[in-house]
């Protein structure tokens, strides 16, 4: 699986802000970016696919809510004709995938309410979470690396939070408040 999105685009309009209006720097024009960076998904997708099926996730950010729909509606129409590759670019918050005991769930992260993501995953996927003896959350609005483990009965209950870095470059706003990070990109 691939998750695109959750701020993978530092802005969301030509005006150079977050989808809430917060004002950043980039340093190209956004026609610019917007096509180097579906040329970068589409690369490792090519890549992907040479070893086992992709299965594409897009999950809205709160810099990129629009352009991740954008990118996400390009790669739908890029791998139309293409049999291993599927993208799920639904306007959902939260996506979810299933592997075996596994249940894995993606969202930006921004939007939900601290502590909430293990019950909020019972309720929307209530089947799969029966299912499920592993439940974990990626989620990428901190852009740092980190996890949080939740254990309300057994370990074996219990749902862990995976906090996923970023490959975004500090820019002036996150320096001035102080928010910065290693930049990384992470494979499971």
């Amino acid at each position: 699986i691939m998750p695109v999105g959750s701020d993978f685009f530092n802005v969301n309009s030509k005006l150079n802000e977050t989808a809430g209006g917060t004002r950043q720097d980039e340093d190209a024009r956004w026609q610019k970016t917007y096509v180097y960076g579906r040329k970068m998904v589409v690369t490792a997708v090519d890549i992907l696919r040479e070893i086992a099926p992709v299965k594409i996730f897009v999950v809205p950010g709160n810099h990129d809510e629009e352009r991740a729909f954008y990118l996400g509606d390009s790669l739908e129409c890029w791998y139309h004709d293409c049999n291993n590759v599927e993208v799920d670019n639904s306007p959902r918050l939260r996506k979810y995938w299933q592997w075996g005991k596994c249940l894995l769930g993606l969202t930006h992260g921004k939007e939900e309410v601290k502590g909430t993501l293990p019950m909020i995953m019972a309720d929307e996927v209530p089947q799969l979470w029966v299912d499920a003896k592993f439940k974990e959350w990626h989620k990428g609005h901190l852009h740092s690396h980190g996890s949080k483990s939740y254990d309300y009965s057994t370990e074996t209950r219990g749902v862990r939070e995976t906090l996923l870095g970023s490959l975004a470059a500090t820019d002036s706003w996150h320096m001035k408040k102080g928010y910065g990070g290693l930049r990384e990109a992470q494979l499971f």
